[in-house]
């Protein structure tokens, strides 16, 4: 390793040094050149004769100068200098091309970052979860259209939680956006999502400070919410006291019942959520009066997840859905099971 830094100095020394090297260079070969024409006068050649054939004998002088500069560590960094030089002049002279050559390279490398961070996370890394390898994302499929996946209604979800016992908990949620008033009485939009009770479960990661969602709290007329670790700190200044403390989101006054882990982050791919609230308030009433959107069978918003148990495998739990769709009401979507480090990461689901 020291070796290859030393070269380096040496290297980025003799760019600084070139006219002192040049110089050095040149005064040696013209040494070696006199002593080889002075060994041909002294061997009775005439001056003009001798210098000639100490020329012809040294070779090609150009050549062996940048062989000198090679050695001396100017070589390949003087090349890359007079390239850099040229181009710079060139892009100077074109100034529109320039631009559309800066704004293509631009474009290229963040779609190629994008892509590479994607398929870091999706590939490299696991999903940051306990056991992630069993939790399961549970889609509808039109089976008329078998590439093509649809998100479950709520009735949908409520079918197949209570008649599969394939999965230790499974859970559902939505994004969603939170007006809130900040500390300065100003009104803010924060994102967040709306989850039922069983999807932490799912996740696999208790709350760091509180506790998570009860079963009770997905009823309407319940208003609970989880906030991140960082909220947290920025909101309530890690005060212990935030547990119960009232947080108005939409107007509405939520009770704060669990603090996330610092880092903890889902859904993944989309912004960053803040804030968790259960399923309740979809559950209540329209404002116009009108049945709540949780009751339409064929509104399909919600993504749902299922932890497998360690006893069952994917293709059980698919055939134990498939069982519990022939007594649904969906008549032309049947539940099909996917990995979810396949799919929910790329949010490839619908």
């Amino acid at each position: 390793m020291m070796n290859w830094f030393r070269v380096g100095q040496a290297r980025w020394g003799a760019v600084f040094r070139q006219a002192n090297i040049e110089e050095e260079i040149d005064e040696e070969l013209r040494f070696h050149l006199e002593m080889r024409t002075r060994e041909n006068i002294a061997r009775g050649f005439p001056a003009a004769e001798a210098s000639l054939k100490a020329r012809r004998r040294f070779g090609n002088f150009n050549g062996i100068k940048g062989a000198c500069r090679d050695i001396r560590g100017l070589g390949a960094l003087l090349v890359l200098w007079h390239d850099t030089r040229f181009a710079a002049r060139m892009l100077l002279k074109d100034r529109a091309f320039t631009v559309v050559a800066v704004l293509a390279l631009g474009l290229s490398i963040g779609a190629n970052t994008a892509m590479y961070t994607v398929a870091c996370r999706v590939l490299l890394r696991p999903l940051p979860y306990p056991e992630s390898q069993r939790i399961m994302s549970i889609v509808n499929r039109d089976s008329n259209h078998p590439d093509i996946h649809y998100s479950l209604s709520y009735p949908d979800f409520v079918d197949y939680s209570s008649r599969t016992r394939e999965f230790d908990s499974i859970g559902a949620y939505h994004s969603t956006t939170f007006a809130v008033i900040g500390a300065d009485g100003k009104g803010a939009q924060i994102q967040g999502a709306v989850v039922t009770a069983g999807l932490f479960p799912v996740l696999g990661v208790k709350p760091a400070l509180g506790r998570a969602f009860a079963p009770e709290e997905d009823e309407p007329g319940v208003h609970v919410a989880m906030i991140t670790y960082d909220f947290w700190q920025t909101r309530y200044r890690n005060s212990p006291g935030v547990i119960n403390a009232s947080l108005s989101l939409d107007g509405l006054n939520y009770r704060v019942v669990g603090v996330m882990p610092r880092g903890f982050r889902f859904p993944l791919l989309s912004e960053n959520a803040q804030v968790w609230t259960t399923i309740a308030r979809d559950r209540e009433a329209m404002t116009d009066g009108g049945p709540a959107y949780t009751t339409h069978r064929d509104a399909h918003f919600l993504d749902v997840l299922g932890r497998l148990k360690r006893d069952r495998t994917e293709a059980e739990a698919a055939a134990s859905l498939g069982r519990s769709h022939r007594i649904s009401r969906s008549p032309i979507l049947r539940a099909i099971v996917v990995l979810i480090p396949v799919l929910f990461p790329l949010g490839l689901l619908p």
